[in-house]
């Protein structure tokens, strides 16, 4: 059993380079006096296939998230979309607030970068539930290189949404990335495409 409150949700789980798996979930309804609950997400990790459970640690969101999605690891980055939250917040730096759709890139699934917006609340009038998924696409093809894509809802208007979709690439496509890639320096896929 994990050791999280029973009455949190959306979870979120993947397995990391060393074998761990990892699980976040939300639970900043649980904290409603706490403006910082949703950029700071709960996690354990299990060593040993899920028989037991590392204490409830925290990783750092800047932009807030909420409906987390994991992805598998793609060119050396994991990655993490969904809601930047729910509660109202006093913005902190480029926070935009909540309800935007956001990414996050990270290299070891734990420390994420400072992530960028897919999607502002100001493009979704309906409001700001986006309901994710993704799939690294070509994973089982040696000769196709490795895509995620990103599927998510957009509100237009209530309850009417739209489908988006997002492809995330490693593979340096536009001069200003490819000319970071040839320097050599790591930098994350999300501050690159922000550019």
């Amino acid at each position: 059993m994990l050791p999280f409150d029973n009455a949190v949700y959306y979870w979120a789980a993947g397995s990391l380079d060393d074998g761990r798996i990892i699980v976040y979930t939300y639970d900043a309804h649980l904290k409603k006096d706490d403006p910082t609950a949703e950029q700071n997400i709960p996690y354990v990790t299990s060593k040993d296939g899920g028989r037991t459970w590392s204490d409830v640690q925290t990783a750092h969101f800047a932009k807030g998230i909420r409906n987390m999605q994991l992805s598998g690891k793609l060119g050396g980055l994991y990655f993490m979309h969904g809601r930047s939250g729910s509660n109202p917040r006093e913005l902190v730096g480029d926070d935009p607030g909540p309800d935007n759709f956001v990414l996050y890139s990270s290299r070891d699934g734990i420390q994420w970068d400072e992530g960028i917006v897919l999607m502002s609340r100001l493009q979704t009038p309906g409001g700001g539930d986006c309901y994710s998924a993704n799939e690294i696409i070509g994973k089982y093809d040696p000769a196709t290189p490795d895509k995620l894509l990103i599927h998510s809802d957009i509100s237009y208007s209530g309850a009417k949404t739209n489908m988006h979709q997002w492809w995330v690439t490693t593979t340096p496509w536009a001069p200003e990335i490819r000319r970071e890639a040839e320097k050599n320096e790591p930098k994350s896929v999300t501050k690159l495409n922000a550019k």
